[in-house]
């Protein structure tokens, strides 16, 4: 198992279809996905060995970090919310 400065770390293998569909299962309409793009700037002489858990090359295969923009149906909610109200009478 990998280790960061001596402890234990754990690496889960989900796919970015992992996460945004659980954001749509929760009934979340999905506005925008951003992926960072690796600043070169930043990279350091040995973040160049792809044989590094994290890598330059491996960074522009993978991103590392991604945002999903989403926001919830304001009118499915009140329509939800006018039938509850109805189907209590």
């Amino acid at each position: 198992m990998p280790d960061w400065n001596g402890v234990e770390i754990v690496i889960y293998s989900r796919m970015l279809s992992t996460f945004i569909n659980a954001v749509i299962e929760a009934g979340l309409r999905v506005e925008n996905v951003i992926e960072s793009e690796p600043n070169p700037a930043l990279v350091r002489e040995k973040d160049h060995n792809p044989a590094k858990w994290y890598s330059l090359p491996r960074a522009r295969l993978i991103p590392t970090t991604f945002i999903v923009k989403a926001q919830k149906n304001l009118a499915e909610e009140v329509i939800d919310e006018r039938s509850r109200r109805y189907s209590r009478r």
